[in-house]
């Protein structure tokens, strides 16, 4: 990845040899924000990315996320049956420009895990749900 750097003279950032793209904008740049370990090319991008990391950002859009999940599968149940006690859980999330990604999954044993996309464009989420239908050891050969 990032071979040699130089130093800058603002706290926290260094010269990368190897220019990258800014995960904010787009941008090309060499300014590597070495608390996030990211290209960040400006002070405008640097605050539209640590925006959701501050305060309460991000813990509303994983809230938000949880509350989709919990009302899908609310939705789903069977009325004929007790509605069961369960947990839900984010397995893994990450934040890509004004996007998010989520994958979810709860305490009960359905196989189930669900996929849920932020699109901070057009301020919608996508969710996609899958089932696990098997799961195999595959040896691997060297």
């Amino acid at each position: 990845m990032l071979v040699a750097y130089v130093p800058r003279k603002e706290d926290n950032y260094f010269e990368a040899d190897k220019e990258g793209v800014c995960v904010v904008c787009g941008k090309p740049t060499n300014r590597v924000e070495m608390n996030y370990e990211a290209y960040i090319c400006s002070d405008e991008c640097e605050q539209e990315f640590i925006r959701p990391l501050k305060g309460k950002s991000s813990m509303n859009k994983d809230n938000r996320a949880l509350e989709i999940i919990e009302n899908y599968m609310y939705d789903h149940f069977d009325p004929t049956d007790e509605t069961p006690h369960f947990s839900l859980f984010i397995v893994w999330k990450a934040k890509i420009l004004k996007n998010w990604k989520y994958l979810i999954s709860s305490t009960i044993p359905d196989g189930k895990y669900y996929e849920l996309t932020f699109n901070g464009d057009n301020n919608e989420w996508y969710l996609d749900v899958y089932v696990k239908l098997e799961n195999k050891v595959i040896p691997d050969e060297v």
